[in-house]
């Protein structure tokens, strides 16, 4: 005895919409690498300019240079207790001979 009731489909559904599916979300995926990347491309550059290529206050530029003299030349701190300042460089070749010893 055979019954007609039918729980399931016996056809293929059509594979068209799985393809403009796919097909969509390759694009879309595409289009957020790309505009994503020129995005953060242009982020990267402004924080570069940021960091290095804006001009420093006075001030900052008034430290850097106390630094720089601070680390590159000669200076008497207090005689009586012979407290001299020597450049970085000159101290490291110091400490180097002296471990050499």
């Amino acid at each position: 005895m055979k019954s007609n009731n039918k729980k399931f489909e016996d056809k293929e559904g059509s594979m068209i919409p799985v393809f403009i599916g796919g097909f969509f979300v390759f694009f879309l995926i595409m289009a957020i690498l790309i505009f994503g990347g020129i995005y953060f491309r242009s982020d990267e550059e402004f924080l570069l300019y940021e960091s290095i290529e804006k001009p420093k206050p006075e001030n900052l530029q008034q430290l850097n240079e106390r630094e720089e003299e601070a680390l590159t030349t000669y200076k008497v701190l207090d005689e009586e207790k012979g407290i001299y300042r020597i450049p970085i460089e000159r101290a490291i070749d110091l400490l180097a001979e002296e471990a050499k010893k």
